[in-house]
C-alpha cells in the first residue's frame, strides 16, 4: 500500500476516532497525531504567516486539539518535518508561525512519515491495513485474517485490532448472512445497504466475488466512469450490484437524445465519513463529476482534455468565457442551479458561466484529484467547449427504480427552461 493512500486511511481513522474518549484509544497514538497533523497543515496551508495565535487554538479545536496538545506535539511535529516555523517571543510563548505547506496531495505523504515516526503499534497498522482490504467489499473474516497473516502480523495483535475496530465502530462484523461465514465491512461504507450488501456478497462464489470487486475497485479510481467502459463484465452482477448499492449509478441524457450512464462507489464519500458534506450536496456533486465526464468522453463539440485544470479554473475565476458553447453545453447544471449562464454584454452570441455553489465544484475537485474526497481542507488550461450538452439527469436512487432508459426531453421545454432561467422570459 502506498504512504499516501495509508495516509488517507489514517486521517479518516483520526476524524472518526475524535468522536470517542477513554483509556483504549492510546493504542491509536500515532494514528491521532499523524490525522491531526494533516488537517492542521490542510487549514493553515496557503495562510503564510499566522500571527493571529487564539484563531490558532480555534482551527486547532475542530480538529479535536486542545491548545496545550498543539503546542506541545502538533505544532513541534509540523515543524520537524519542515512545514512551519515556530517563532516565540521572550517568555517561550507562539509569536507567530510561517508556513510552507506544500500541496494537498504532499500534505498525506508527510502525514505517514509523522505516523512512522511516532512508532505505530502494531495494532494502528493493523487496522489500517484491515480498514484498506474491506473497503473495497466486504471480505470474510477468516480471509481477512489470512490476507493479515501474509503481511506478517501475528493472531494475537490481529485479534485484539479487529476488536478494536468493532468497539470504536471503525469496522464491523455481520452477525447474518452466512453465521457460519461472517464477514466484516465498513457500516460507513455501506450505511443502510449493509444487509442487503452482506447477504448478496456472502452467497457469491469466487469468481463472482472477484468480479465484483474488479468492477469497484475500477470505479473507485475513476469516479464517474462511463458505464461503457463496464461494458465487459458480466451485466448481470452489475445489475445487482446497482440495484442494491454496491454501485451508484447516474444518468445523463441531452437535448439530442444522448443517454449515458455514469457509475461511482459508495466510498467516493471517504471510507469513515466527512466533516465537510451535508447530504444536499450528493447530488449535486455527481451531477457535476457526471457532466464533466460526459465531456471527456462523449461532447459532439470537443472532448475535455484537463478536467481537473478546468475544475479549478471555475474555482479561482468564479467564471469561465465568453464562448459560443457554453451558451448550450450546461444546460443541466445551469438547471440544477450550480452555475449561472449570461450572455456576454460585449459580444454577442458569447456567454459566460458563474460558479453559484462553490462548495460543489470544490468537493468534486477534490474527488478528480484524489478519486474520493479526503475532507482534509479546503498554468491553468481551459477548454470550455467540451462541457457536455445535457438535458437530464437521474441520480443513483431513481436508477435503482428505473435501470432502464429515459426518453429525451422535450426540446422545447428545455429551451423555454432556458430562458427562464436566464430571465430572457418571466
Amino acid at each position: 500500500m502506498k504512504k499516501e493512500r495509508a495516509a488517507a486511511w489514517i486521517v479518516d481513522t483520526q476524524k472518526h476516532l475524535q468522536e470517542f474518549t477513554g483509556p483504549y484509544l492510546s493504542y491509536y497514538d500515532a494514528t491521532i497525531i499523524a490525522g491531526q497533523c494533516a488537517r492542521m497543515m490542510a487549514r493553515i496551508r496557503s495562510m503564510e504567516v499566522i500571527d493571529n495565535i487564539p484563531k490558532l487554538w480555534a482551527m486547532a479545536a475542530s480538529a479535536g486539539i486542545l491548545p496545550s496538545q498543539l503546542k506541545m506535539i502538533i505544532l513541534p511535529n509540523m515543524e520537524k518535518s519542515g512545514v512551519i516555523n515556530i517563532l516565540k517571543n521572550g517568555s517561550g510563548g507562539i509569536r507567530k508561525i510561517e508556513e510552507h505547506v506544500p500541496s494537498e496531495e504532499n500534505i498525506l505523504g508527510i502525514a505517514y512519515d509523522i505516523w512512522e515516526s511516532s512508532e505505530a503499534k502494531e495494532v494502528e497498522k493493523i487496522s489500517i491495513h484491515s480498514l484498506d482490504l474491506c473497503s473495497t467489499i466486504p471480505k470474510a473474516k477468516d480471509e481477512l485474517v489470512h490476507e493479515l497473516q501474509d503481511q506478517g502480523y501475528n493472531d494475537k495483535e490481529i485479534a485484539l485490532a479487529m476488536e478494536l475496530q468493532k468497539g470504536f465502530s471503525i469496522l464491523a462484523e455481520s452477525d447474518s448472512a452466512l453465521p457460519s461465514k461472517p464477514m466484516i465491512y465498513s457500516p460507513y461504507v455501506w450505511g443502510e445497504n449493509a444487509p442487503k450488501i452482506l447477504k448478496y456478497i456472502s452467497h457469491l462464489d469466487e469468481v463472482s466475488r472477484a468480479t465484483v470487486k474488479a468492477v469497484l475497485e475500477k470505479t473507485s479510481q475513476n469516479q464517474a466512469l462511463p458505464l461503457d467502459q463496464l461494458n465487459t463484465f458480466p451485466q448481470d452482477l452489475l445489475t445487482a450490484a446497482r440495484k442494491i448499492g454496491l454501485l451508484d449509478v447516474c444518468q445523463v441524457s441531452t437535448r439530442a437524445g444522448v443517454e449515458k450512464g455514469f457509475a461511482f462507489t459508495p466510498r467516493m464519500w471517504g471510507s469513515l465519513g466527512s466533516d465537510k458534506l451535508i447530504p444536499d450536496i450528493y447530488d449535486d456533486v455527481k451531477l457535476f463529476l457526471s457532466s464533466i465526464s460526459f465531456g471527456q468522453f462523449y461532447s459532439g463539440i470537443s472532448r475535455i482534455k484537463y478536467p481537473v485544470e478546468l475544475v479549478e479554473a471555475l474555482i479561482q475565476k468564479g467564471k469561465v468565457g465568453p464562448a459560443t458553447a457554453i451558451g448550450t453545453d450546461f444546460i443541466l447544471m445551469e438547471k440544477h442551479g450550480l452555475v449561472e449562464v449570461k450572455e456576454d454584454p460585449d459580444l454577442g452570441g458569447r456567454y459566460n458561466m458563474y460558479l453559484v455553489k462553490e462548495d460543489v465544484a470544490k468537493t468534486s475537485l477534490e474527488i478528480l484529484k484524489h478519486k474520493r474526497l479526503l475532507g482534509l481542507g479546503e498554468q491553468v488550461r481551459i477548454d470550455a467547449k467540451g462541457l457536455c450538452q445535457t438535458g437530464e439527469f437521474v441520480n443513483p436512487e431513481q436508477d435503482k427504480i428505473r435501470l432502464g432508459k429515459l426518453s429525451a426531453a422535450s426540446v422545447k421545454a428545455q429551451e423555454r427552461l432556458i430562458k427562464v432561467l436566464r430571465r430572457e422570459e418571466l
